[in-house]
């Protein structure tokens, strides 16, 4: 078994939220709801004013511009994989992309009024599809967002810094700067940034602290997945060339662990 960052393939899948075709679908599911909720509405106007109701323009118009958002379900999917909701820096993006959708159906609106049915005046259509359609646009983003969050496993917060029980002062360090971490006893080694820093810590304590990037190869070792390079075999390559063991009880976790890392 050999696994490395380059060489790991990547699919649609491996950047989408886990059990996407489920929140895809619900979420399709959603914009479908929507369409016949517009459909319903149209139909009733038109006949309550005496008028005859177009189905088959309603269609031509309306279907294209409803498969558009199935398209956007999916890469809200890809966006919160990348730009999770759980952190608050995140919601500008999220805002901004939703406004950026806005635009670009706006100015498609107005490509099929001018296709479908023979409108003129791009530039003012584009301007009426958004100032209409905006507000309705982010509610819509807003519900597949959360259709896509429902349920996701939130990450535990890593610390700004992780303090260890050293002599004769506590050490502070910052998690990214942990290559890895083996036991010796009733103390453990902290490699990081070249250095070594024993502390009189047990594994178990400082596996609680650490947070998500970090994993146990071993039951005397814990490695930072940033720092993880090579999967070979029975041991794990580091990028400052370090060699630390892998379990033969814990290998198949690893590997599958690095995986995912690799794929995100």
């Amino acid at each position: 078994m050999q696994l490395m960052r380059d060489t790991v393939p990547k699919s649609i899948s491996t950047h989408l939220p886990t059990q996407w075709p489920a929140r895809w679908a619900i979420a399709c599911g959603f914009v479908t709801t929507i369409a016949l909720v517009d459909l319903l509405r149209s139909a009733y106007l038109t006949t309550a004013a005496g008028r005859d109701f177009d189905w088959l323009a309603w269609a031509k118009f309306a279907i294209p511009a409803y498969l558009i958002w199935f398209a956007l379900a999916l890469l809200v999917g890809l966006l919160l994989k990348r730009f999770p909701l759980n952190q608050k820096q995140n919601y500008g993006v999220h805002a901004g992309f939703a406004l950026a959708f806005a635009a670009a159906h706006a100015v498609f609106l107005a490509v099929l009024w001018i296709t479908v049915r023979n409108a003129q005046d791009f530039a003012y259509l584009v301007v009426e599809q958004f100032l209409a359609q905006w507000p309705t646009e982010l509610m819509g983003y807003a519900v597949i967002a959360m259709i896509w969050s429902i349920g996701q496993r939130q990450k535990k917060p890593a610390p700004s810094a992780l303090e260890f029980n050293t002599q004769p002062f506590p050490t502070r360090l910052n998690a990214e700067e942990i290559d890895y971490i083996e036991s010796c006893d009733n103390y453990v080694i902290v490699h990081a940034s070249g250095q070594r820093h024993i502390a009189r810590d047990t594994m178990a304590d400082v596996e609680t602290r650490l947070p998500e990037d970090f994993l146990r190869t071993h039951r005397s070792i814990i490695v930072n997945l940033d720092k993880l390079r090579t999967l070979k075999s029975n041991q794990a390559l580091l990028s400052n060339g370090t060699k630390v063991p892998i379990s033969r009880r814990r290998k198949r976790q690893v590997a599958e662990r690095f995986r995912k890392w690799v794929a995100e």
